[in-house]
């Protein structure tokens, strides 16, 4: 009994081990800067930016996270969208939902493939 546990117990552990993908994302943070991520350039990642302005021109495919004051997409992402910021300025193609709080919100011309949340609010009229 001990040797069926024991070998039940490897095959698992061996099943794991050579099983186990690899997970990577593409962080890119500037304090005082901005981060502007080019036409030609294609992330072929999820991208995660902290920033003061966030430009998107190019096309990341993969979800996308933003942090940032003022962000601008008029390029494609093939994911969802996920942005915290003052505003956002929305003209590029978004294959996912778009998951957005803003203070200013500008959505033209934009192609939005699943959903638009937008989590703004008037605090004052509580």
């Amino acid at each position: 009994m001990r040797k069926i546990i024991a070998s039940l117990l490897i095959s698992v552990f061996a099943f794991l081990a050579f099983s186990a993908s690899s997970v990577s994302a593409k962080v890119i943070s500037s304090k005082n800067g901005d981060v502007i991520i080019p036409k030609t350039e294609v992330v072929n990642d999820d991208l995660f930016i902290g920033a003061q302005t966030a430009v998107i021109d190019g096309t990341v495919d993969g979800d996308v996270f933003i942090g940032a004051q003022t962000v601008k997409i008029t390029g494609i992402i093939n994911g969802n969208l996920h942005v915290g910021a003052q505003t956002l300025d929305l003209s590029g193609k978004v294959s996912g939902n778009v998951y957005a709080g803003a203070q200013s919100l500008m959505v033209s011309g934009s192609k939005i493939g699943g959903s638009l949340f937008d989590w703004r609010c008037n605090c004052n009229n509580r």
